[in-house]
């Protein structure tokens, strides 16, 4: 008996693949969430207490914890999309999937370099 290759059209692989890609979607959502999530707290919290809000160390540590989330869930999208990245979908959602990993880490990069000093 000789084994033959999976034909392209098989549906269960199919499926598996576009059930990947919509996580990588989800989760790349999620992660350009993050940084908006992070910046509003901050103001809310600058806007309660003056420009010393993150003194208090459960602030900051809010903040740093909602952004390694956003970058937990950025290297799963990016790791998911990789992985299906032959699932049909559409050209914003495969942005979306493939690019909340580097965009996080410019804007973490650039914002350190020129916003934050």
């Amino acid at each position: 008996m000789a084994l033959r290759p999976i034909p392209a059209g098989d549906p269960l692989i199919r499926h598996s693949a576009g059930r990947s890609f919509r996580w990588a979607f989800r989760l790349g959502v999620a992660a350009l969430a993050g940084p908006p999530t992070a910046i509003a707290w901050y103001y809310l919290w600058v806007a309660i207490d003056g420009p010393n809000a993150l003194d208090d160390n459960w602030r900051g540590v809010v903040v740093g914890l909602i952004m390694l989330v956003a970058f937990l869930a950025a290297m799963g999208a990016f790791t998911l999309a990789i992985a299906a990245r032959h699932a049909p979908a559409a050209r914003g959602a495969r942005w979306i999937a493939f690019g909340a990993l580097p965009m996080l880490l410019a804007f973490v990069i650039l914002g350190e370099r020129f916003w934050w000093e």
